[in-house]
């Protein structure tokens, strides 16, 4: 077989792999993706949590705040090589910034950055534990787990459904929602965040709120942070 002839075969593998996914999912490894209509997260999640499946994933994506990417490293090997992507099971899920644009062992982008965030809810033992953020670039290894993808979901939905979960959720499950949240570029979003900050009955949950309000280059987190100096 020629260099050529390998090389389309390898485009021709990968694209059909890209075509198996549902429009705007990003691409899963070693799993199932099950596109469902509708854009309802709470009886998304409550359906999964009652069904037969022990441990399942939920992901939907909206516009995201700032073009950064998310995604992390992962080995393939002990030669060192690695590839771009993020095991969402067995604690390997935890999404980094990428790299210097230079580094050679790793594909070229479409794009630079991501302008969408795709956010995966973990479902397990009929409650929701995890909620991470990806961007739609991140090759994702599911680690044998169906992703229920939803297309409908609106940001403001997203926002709303963030902001209950930070409220009544465990301690890691708030500070998950809480970074979630700020990964939205919905308006709604930010004013969830400064409404924590100043009100949230939990110490943690406050400091995860200035935290990422720290990251924020929106006017109104400037104008938070000044009257906080202010007073």
């Amino acid at each position: 077989m020629t260099l050529a002839t390998l090389v389309l075969a390898l485009l021709l593998v990968c694209a059909s792999a890209a075509a198996a996914q549902p429009a705007g999912a990003p691409q899963v490894l070693n799993g199932r993706v099950e596109a469902r209509a509708g854009g309802d997260l709470a009886a998304a999640t409550r359906a999964v949590a009652q069904g037969p499946t022990d441990v399942a994933w939920v992901g939907y994506a909206v516009p995201a705040e700032g073009r950064a990417n998310r995604c992390c490293w992962k080995d393939s090997g002990d030669a060192g090589a690695c590839c771009w992507g993020c095991r969402l099971e067995q604690g390997g899920g935890t999404a980094m910034p990428l790299p210097a644009s230079g580094a050679t062992d790793r594909p070229a982008p479409l794009e630079p950055v991501a302008d969408r965030a795709v956010v995966l809810v973990r479902v397990a033992a009929g409650a929701i534990d995890r909620i991470r953020v990806y961007s739609p670039s991140c090759t994702l290894d599911a680690g044998g787990r169906t992703v229920i993808w939803l297309s409908t979901v609106t940001a403001d939905a997203s926002v709303t459904w963030l902001h209950t979960q930070a409220a009544s959720g465990s301690r890691r499950l708030a500070d998950d929602a809480v970074m979630a949240l700020s990964a939205h570029a919905a308006p709604a979003a930010l004013g969830h965040l400064i409404a924590l900050a100043r009100s949230s009955a939990s110490t943690q949950l406050r400091k995860q709120a200035f935290f990422w309000l720290g990251q924020s280059k929106d006017p109104r987190a400037l104008a938070f942070f000044a009257e906080i100096l202010t007073r």
